[in-house]
């Protein structure tokens, strides 16, 4: 059974699986999540860090955890970034400071969603278009 726990203004603090798997929550002074951190068999398993720019837009999410089978850390990070329009334009995924692959969005010229483009390296993978 699960069990969900908030502090006073709502925010969840704290998911609880079994007595030993968990999952907590901060948030900043803005009210902006800031980290997530699981524990998995009274073991920490990974840790989201929250990173925001000056108008709250979510500039970055970095994952550190440890496989608990190699023990080896593993580091995973997307990084975004926003038209003057606010719209977010560009997802880029790392792990271990490697690109994986980015999206990239595209608007028309009234501010729709037109288009997402995920391509690694080399080659567009999926491509979506929108019509209205």
């Amino acid at each position: 059974m699960q069990y969900f726990s908030f502090d006073g203004i709502d925010r969840m603090k704290r998911v609880k699986v079994s007595t030993k798997n968990l999952l907590n929550y901060r948030y900043n002074n803005s009210t902006l999540l800031s980290s997530a951190k699981t524990t998995i068999d009274d073991n920490d398993d990974f840790e989201n860090s929250y990173s925001y720019n000056t108008f709250n837009e979510l500039v970055e999410i970095a994952q550190v955890g440890i496989n608990p089978t190699t023990l080896i850390s593993a580091t995973k990070n997307v990084s975004y970034e926003y038209n003057q329009e606010i719209q977010r334009t560009k997802a880029s995924r790392f792990e271990n400071l490697i690109s994986v692959f980015d999206t990239n969005y595209v608007y028309d010229e009234i501010g729709r969603l037109n288009q997402i483009e995920h391509k690694n390296l080399s080659e567009t993978f999926a491509n979506y278009s929108m019509i209205y």
